[in-house]
């Protein structure tokens, strides 16, 4: 962890939540499911990209080392380039010596494709479209906020530090774990997405032969259900 970051329990995280709902709803739009060239487009409104490379140096190392460099959103269609990427290259369905693998049902048009090319040929993804899933998804996660101090990199003599503020949007599905983190530069500046990632249990295993982690809970197209409070056997106190 970097020395310069530190833990901000004081933070409200109301502010998380109501720019996940903001950016949630703004890419939902009147359309079900929401059109994905409109939703690309709103959702570049809430990337931090521009701000943090034009202020901060090296602004793709992230506060919280859970999230590489390489997971920094530079642009929309990263959710699909980067985050998607790097956990579908992880699987290659491949015939050894004419036998499939015990676990795996091969069919003859998939021998040859990693579930990377598998999932761009099968879903036809649309970059909006699963920021949209995600962020749904992250509505409902845990945050846990670092902080530290930068130095512009235009100031002139002895301007003054601002504060970075970074917010990890952080829960779990059937097969592993989505985060996002939130950042924002100076105490009255808007949160702004900066980072995904999809990270995939080792263990996991999809639930079908033309499954990937891609068909779990997270990513479908119906909203999720919201959870039933549980009945106690308690006796209401007077």
């Amino acid at each position: 962890m970097d020395e310069r970051a530190s833990s901000m329990a004081e933070a409200d995280p109301a502010a998380f939540d109501a720019l996940l709902d903001e950016a949630h709803g703004a890419l939902r739009g009147p359309g079900d499911p929401p059109a994905g060239a409109d939703a690309a487009s709103v959702m570049a409104t809430y990337l931090a990209h521009d701000t943090l490379v034009s202020t901060v140096a090296a602004a793709d190392e992230l506060l919280h080392p859970t999230l590489p460099p390489d997971l920094f959103v530079n642009a929309v269609g990263d959710v699909l380039e980067r985050a998607y990427h790097v956990e579908l290259c992880a699987v290659l369905r491949l015939i050894d010596k004419d036998q499939a693998p015990k676990t795996i049902l091969h069919d003859q048009a998939r021998c040859y494709f990693n579930d990377w090319d598998y999932f761009l040929h099968e879903k036809q993804p649309s970059a909006g479209v699963e920021w949209l899933r995600c962020l749904r998804w992250l509505q409902h996660g845990t945050a846990d906020v670092l902080s530290r101090m930068e130095t512009p990199l235009e100031a002139h003599g002895d301007a003054p530090a601002v504060p970075l503020y970074e917010a990890m949007i952080e829960r779990s599905f059937s097969a592993g774990m989505l985060r996002c983190t939130l950042s924002k530069l100076g105490d009255g500046a808007p949160w702004l997405v900066s980072g995904l990632q999809v990270r995939i249990a080792e263990d996991f295993l999809p639930a079908g032969p033309l499954l990937t982690w891609h068909d779990t809970e997270p990513f479908g197209d119906a909203p999720e259900e919201a959870e039933e409070p549980q009945p106690t056997d308690e006796e209401p106190t007077e």
